[in-house]
């Protein structure tokens, strides 16, 4: 049986008002842990940007690079070529894996797969609405920009690529299916500029509808997998710099805090 982390509670974390972005670190027998849980901004304005790189700066200042890890939310792989193109193609995310190729630091995702996380849902959710629930996920991630890309081109392209990774024969990733789900599960018009209804909705600190359900579910499982993968990198002895949003940062920290002092 899979270890099981301590964490801080989504209903008690709808009820916190914290910092953000949220900053700790932990340091034990001569290694360093930072985390840094960031607001997901894709403007590259955003004053997240330069905390993060005097961070980052004093933590290259260790030398620690041939024993540490970077510790990100999404991998990209891309050449990206400049801090804005960075932060726009995947907010800090991107960010991050660009300045840690600059140092030459090996980068690491501990996410679980996209088809695991589909495949834990299926136990008590539908296809509909696990595929809703990525789909209402892109358009609140879409709202986050300041200057919007075309909304159709955005969304077609993500529901190719669930369609892609999540491998459901004869499943319709349609916009026009999404949005038939839409009115099934809400029994109203589906209006994409309606930011914060998709805001509500995706939220696993919410429990009003069966997406919010959904999205506790998924997320209780992301947290305990990724910080899975976070003590087995401690226990290589790596010093980690890790970027992830701040709702992450906050409710794994007393997993964290504990795998690291004990």
């Amino acid at each position: 049986m899979s270890k099981i982390y301590s964490l801080v509670s989504y209903q008690k974390y709808g009820k916190i008002k914290h910092a953000v972005p949220y900053i700790f670190s932990y340091k034990k027998t001569g290694r360093t842990l930072i985390y840094f849980g960031a607001n997901h901004s894709p403007d590259p304005k955003n004053k997240q940007y330069s905390m993060l790189e005097k961070l980052w700066k004093n933590f290259v200042a260790l030398k620690f690079n041939k024993n540490s890890l970077v510790v990100i939310e999404a991998l990209d792989q891309k050449k990206l070529s400049s801090k804005s193109e960075a932060i726009m193609a995947g907010a800090e995310s991107a960010y991050m894996e660009y300045l840690a190729r600059e140092q030459k630091y090996k980068i690491v995702c501990p996410e679980p797969s996209f088809d695991r996380q589909a495949k834990l849902l299926l136990h008590n959710f539908s296809k509909d609405q696990i595929e809703y629930y990525f789909f209402a996920r892109t358009i609140a991630q879409w709202h986050r920009y300041k200057i919007k890309p075309d909304f159709k081109r955005y969304i077609d392209k993500f529901l190719e690529m669930d369609q892609r990774d999540l491998g459901w024969k004869n499943y319709d990733f349609s916009l026009r299916h999404m949005k038939k789900i839409h009115s099934d599960i809400f029994k109203k018009k589906f209006d994409y500029l309606d930011r914060g209804f998709f805001r509500r909705i995706v939220s696993p600190a919410r429990s009003e509808t069966v997406i919010n359900q959904l999205a506790r579910v998924n997320s209780e499982n992301r947290e305990q997998a990724i910080l899975g993968n976070i003590e087995k990198y401690w226990k290589q002895k790596k010093n980690l710099f890790i970027v992830y949003g701040y709702a992450h940062a906050f409710i794994q920290r007393p997993a964290i805090r504990q795998m690291v002092l004990k």
